[in-house]
């Protein structure tokens, strides 16, 4: 599976921060979501969700950023206070 940041109004994947491309396979794949999610916020990235492309599917998965962003700052908030 890859996980990459996807342009929710032009479907193009990110390359870099000002560089996006239709192409799945030439996007930057950030292995984990929480990389993907530090990434769009140390960028500033807007109108973005994270997509996942599974291995031997042609088919692409998004999830919004925003339930991406709550449920990793409610988790990091978890461990902090541990």
């Amino acid at each position: 599976m890859t996980t990459l940041l996807r342009q929710t109004h032009t479907g193009l994947f990110s390359r870099g921060p000002d560089d996006w491309t239709d192409d799945p396979l030439r996007a930057v794949d950030f292995r984990f979501s929480d990389r993907a999610v530090h990434y769009a916020r140390a960028w500033s990235l807007r109108n973005v969700e994270l997509a996942f492309v599974f291995d031997n599917e042609n088919e692409v998965v998004a999830m919004p950023l925003e339930h991406a962003l709550s449920r990793y700052w409610r988790d990091v908030g978890n461990d902090e206070a541990r």
